[in-house]
């Protein structure tokens, strides 16, 4: 599309049920990487709702599974050497500008591939964010590959003085 100008899904539709396979088409049918994307760089049709680059292009690349919560290692550096080359010609002077996973395992390592494979991106220039992880209200647990040095870690945080009103 306009918006989407690339993509790929390296992980399929049944994984971890079945095998990991490949396609063209990254459709997300748990809908959190489109909701991500939107908040990055949608607009909608009426103009009353932006992200916060609204110009931006996006490259969508599917990783994670459609049927459960996790993502596939192989997928996610797949998935890190396609948006470094979309086009596949060995020369990246194509990549993506910006590489955002909100992802991560927790108490995350520099040591893991993910990890290594992140800091090897953004060497090549490419600003890459991920989630500081995903341990609800659990302090000082870091998610890799956001404990990596070159990698811009990124968390949401509730206040304490924060009050919820449950809805009857």
């Amino acid at each position: 599309t306009a918006k989407v100008v690339a993509g790929f899904d390296f992980v399929g539709e049944q994984w971890p049920n079945g095998p990991r396979t490949e396609d063209p088409d990254p459709i997300d049918l748990q809908g959190h990487g489109t909701h991500v994307a939107d908040i990055i760089g949608g607009k909608s049709l009426d103009g009353m709702h932006k992200g916060v680059a609204p110009g931006a292009s996006l490259v969508a690349v599917k990783v994670c599974s459609a049927v459960a919560t996790s993502c596939n290692g192989i997928a996610l550096l797949k998935g890190i050497e396609f948006a470094l080359d979309p086009n596949n010609d060995g020369d990246i002077a194509d990549a993506v500008d910006v590489i955002n996973m909100s992802l991560g395992s927790s108490y995350g390592q520099i040591e893991d591939d993910l990890s290594a494979a992140s800091a090897n991106a953004s060497r090549f220039g490419v600003v890459v964010v991920a989630s500081a992880g995903n341990s609800a209200d659990r302090p000082f647990i870091t998610g890799s590959p956001s404990s990596t040095p070159e990698v811009i870690s990124v968390a949401q945080t509730q206040v304490p003085t924060a009050l919820s009103f449950p809805l009857v």
